[in-house]
Order: C-alpha cells, then structure tokens, then sequence
C-alpha cells in the first residue's frame, strides 16, 4: 500500500488532482470557464521532500499544460514537473513527470475513453531503471449518469486487484469522500470555501497523514479536475 501511495503522489487528480476531470465540482468549473476561477496552487500540510506545493500551468484557451512541484511552500526550488498532452477533441490522453535536475521521465499516465469521452481507464508506468518506462498498475472508472465518478478500481500490470474506490457527494453533487472499499478510514475528506470552490482535502489513509490546501485564481480552464482526482 506504500508504494501505491508514493505513486499516487507523483500522478495528479487530480492527483491530483493530480491530478486532472468530472462533473459536480466540474459543472461548477465549466460554469465558470468564461471568467472564473481555477486551480492555482496546492499546499501540503506537512510538506515532504517531494513536495510542499505544486503551481498549475495553463496556456492562453485555459488548458492545464503543465505541474510544477515545489520542495517549500513559497515554490522556490523546483523538483519536478509535469506535462499533459491531450488529443483533437481536447481530452487528456498523456501525463507525463519529469525530474526537475536532469529532465528525465520518471513516471507516466496514458488514459482511454469510450464514444461517449468519458474516461474508462488509465495505465500507470514507472521508470524500469535501464532507461524505459514499465506499466505498474491500471485502474478502471465508473461514472453514474450524472457524469459523476462513483467508483476506481486499481490492478497490478499481472491484473491482481488491487484496491477499489468509491466516492461519495452531497446532495448539491459536490464529492465528499473517498473510501477504499473493504478498508479502514476514509482515504480522503473534503471541505469547501463559501463560493463552493474546493478548500483542503484531508488525506486519511497515508501514513502520516496529511492535508491538501487549495489556492484559486481567476481565469479560464478546460481542466477536468475530477475524473483524475482520487482524493
């Protein structure tokens, strides 16, 4: 469960959010896409040596192009970043993280849609250490008619399963929670801020555990923060 956890980590929902599609917090987005705001920043309680915060990079259209991760939480001293690619209908196929001291791939994400776009799947590669990438794991999606994810199943590159997921929102569609099924606490919380934009996510099933703080700007985005998002 460590290593699942480093490598959620590194791939953004949103990891995030990491991380990044949906609809409930993402309706609220898309309403918003003619002026209102985006995902700036993410701060982490207590910071790691992987990360304290993470900036979002978007270009002119409002398309997330880029993640940079920073070491402290004034983003200073760059330790990796990551870039998407996305296909002719706008939706996200690629994530891939690089090493911000020599520029080398170390972790990548491929994502599958149905006819519909909606995502079904997303493989999970890490670096092989002989200068290639190898699939660790892939997770499966389920969205209910709404649009919303209801749930993630995770399996091993040998198709053992792994860990499944479900999420549950509120009566204004807004995700609350995530629970691994069949296991302990919650895996995250969430809170929001008076305007309905997401404030912090308290991430409950890593150890130690630790809170994800949300810094919003005004502008543009085509980002699809909750179908990517496990937290």
């Amino acid at each position: 469960m460590k290593k699942k956890l480093n490598i959620l980590l590194l791939c953004v929902v949103a990891i995030a959010f990491t991380a990044c599609s949906l609809a409930g917090d993402m309706d609220e987005l898309r309403a918003k896409a003619g002026g209102g705001k985006r995902i700036h920043k993410q701060e982490r309680y207590p910071a790691n040596p992987l990360w304290a915060s993470m900036i979002y990079r978007y270009n002119s259209s409002g398309v997330l192009v880029q993640q940079d991760y920073y070491a402290d939480l004034s983003s200073t001293y760059l330790t990796a970043y990551t870039e998407f690619t996305y296909n002719s209908d706008g939706l996200r196929i690629k994530l891939e993280q690089f090493d911000a001291v020599d520029d080398s791939l170390t972790y990548k994400c491929e994502y599958e849609y149905n006819s519909a776009k909606t995502l079904t799947k997303m493989d999970e590669y890490n670096d092989d250490g002989m200068g290639g990438m190898m699939l660790n794991s892939y997770t499966l999606f389920t969205f209910d008619a709404d649009g919303k994810k209801t749930f993630e199943a995770m399996f091993g590159s040998d198709d053992t399963p792994w860990d499944t997921y479900s999420f549950e929102y509120n009566s204004s569609g807004k995700r609350m929670r995530t629970t691994v099924i069949g296991g302990g606490p919650p895996y995250s919380v969430r809170s929001y801020n008076g305007d309905g934009t997401l404030k912090e996510v308290s991430m409950l099933y890593s150890s130690p555990t630790y809170t994800r703080r949300f810094i919003w700007e005004n502008g543009t985005t085509t980002d699809r923060f909750d179908d990517f998002a496990r937290y």
